[in-house]
């Protein structure tokens, strides 16, 4: 079977929703073992494009947007609380890790999307989670 419908009347585990809730898990057939994080890969996917979202409904440029999230230089300790240079999140350095992306990518240079996207249906928000489970 490809396709396992998983279902339960209890709120997800740390959702405050109180509804149904469920889950589709599909049989890929392909090893994700080599991916190293399939979970946190895909989140990532999916929180990106949110924030693409967010730029967009903004009028802001997605790559500037990212920056000015980011706020002022400091760095930011990990949630251990205890500081390590290997695990704190250094907003400076993401700064210009983002800045030099955009540079190799040229991303000054690219087409700009349309001042208004073609009409389609209402928008809708679709709350995505992939697990290797």
């Amino acid at each position: 079977m490809l396709l396992k419908e998983a279902t339960s009347e209890a709120p997800m585990s740390g959702s405050t929703l109180g509804g149904p809730s469920g889950q589709s898990l599909i049989e890929l057939g392909v090893p994700t073992g080599p991916l190293r994080a399939p979970r946190s890969n895909a989140l990532g996917f999916v929180f990106q494009s949110f924030v693409d979202d967010l730029a967009y409904a903004a009028g802001a440029d997605a790559l500037e947007f990212r920056i000015a999230l980011l706020g002022e230089p400091r760095v930011l300790i990990n949630s251990s609380g205890k500081p390590d240079p290997q695990r704190d999140f250094d907003t400076e350095r993401m700064r210009n890790v983002l800045r030099r992306v955009g540079e190799i990518s040229r991303w000054s240079e690219r087409r700009a999307l349309p001042a208004v996207l073609p009409k389609a249906s209402p928008p809708t928000s679709v709350i995505l989670a992939i697990s290797p489970r």
